[in-house]
Formats: C-alpha cells, structure tokens, sequence
C-alpha cells in the first residue's frame, strides 16, 4: 500500500470538492468532514464520505431546530445531516476508486493484528489530510477552516494528529488549533 500516494489523493481529492463548492458561492461553510468509514476487523475497510454545510443551508432545512439544542450530536454537527454530502466515488471523481481496494488487500494479507495496524495507519492518515486541509484553507475567508474526522474505533490511537476527545466507542477528532479554543462556537 503506498500511503503516501493516498494521503495525496484523498487530499487533493477533498480540496477539490471543497473549491469547488467554495466556487459555487455558498461561503462561508461552518464546517466539513471525512465521516463514515466503514470498518470491519479482518474484512473491509471502506473510504469516508466527505460532508459540508453552511449556516444558510442548516437554518433552510431545520427551520425549526433551537439552537439551544446545538452541542456535539445535533444536526449541526451530524455530517450525515448536511446538505452537502458525498461518497468517495463522487468526491474523489475516479482518484480514490483503486484505493479502496488497494487497502482491502492490505489490511487482510495476514493477522488481526496486521489489520489493526492498517486500520490504524488508515485512520491516522485520513486525520492527516484533514489537518492538511485545515492549512491549506486557513487563509480563505470563504471557509472557517473547521475540517474534522468522526471514527468509531474499539481503541484510542495514540499519537494521533490533533487531539482526541474519547466517547463510548468514539474517536472525534479535531485538529490542533480548533481544540486550542474553549467552544467551537459559530
């Protein structure tokens, strides 16, 4: 598996949807995400879905949320809720597709301690791009630089990119400078 070619096509598969967007006029997104990875131990381990939304687009289709009511698990950070939401395939316009398969085959050539390794090195590597994506947008008034990941994990990975705030089965991750503020309030 080369994870470096991965890391640089999960990227520049993702900054480009997300100019794209950006193109289209529907700035300023309050966040965007890589989210629902599916994963099972000696089996598959399938790419993330990529998610944006704005403010206009979550008040247009949950007119009547409060937003009293907008902590962590609320629709306004349920990347599965967003108006913008696509799969590998249609992010990633043909880059990603050899990839999946390329991480199958990794993770299953041997243990379930080789698949943990991999699913571990996929995770941190997805968690890259995202800090990745935060610098490369950092200066883009259109987008308030607020890219995560959202893992169900069985463990903690240590010496992940970012911190990690740890919940039941969960694994949120943030990058760096995001955790550094008190609230993620916008």
């Amino acid at each position: 598996m080369d994870w470096k070619a991965f890391k640089s096509s999960l990227f520049e598969s993702a900054k480009v949807k997300i100019e794209a967007l950006l193109s289209e006029g529907v700035a300023p997104l309050y966040a965007a995400a890589f989210f629902a990875s599916y994963r099972e131990q000696e089996g598959i381990i399938s790419l993330p879905s990529l998610a944006a939304n704005n403010l206009a687009m979550l008040n247009e289709e949950y007119p009547n949320r409060k937003q009293k009511d907008e902590g962590f698990y609320s629709i306004k950070w349920n990347p599965a809720d967003w108006h913008w939401n696509w799969e590998p395939e249609d992010y990633g316009e043909g880059r990603l597709t050899n990839y999946e398969t390329q991480l199958e085959t990794y993770s299953n050539r041997g243990s379930v301690a080789m698949w943990n390794k991999a699913e571990e090195r996929f995770v941190t590597t997805v968690v890259q791009v995202a800090v990745a994506l935060n610098k490369h947008f950092a200066k883009d008034p259109a987008y308030l630089r607020i890219l995560w990941c959202f893992f169900m994990m069985k463990k903690v990975v240590p010496n992940w990119p970012g911190s990690v705030c740890q919940h039941a089965n969960s694994c949120i991750t943030f990058p760096n400078r995001m955790l550094q503020k008190k609230s993620v309030d916008v």
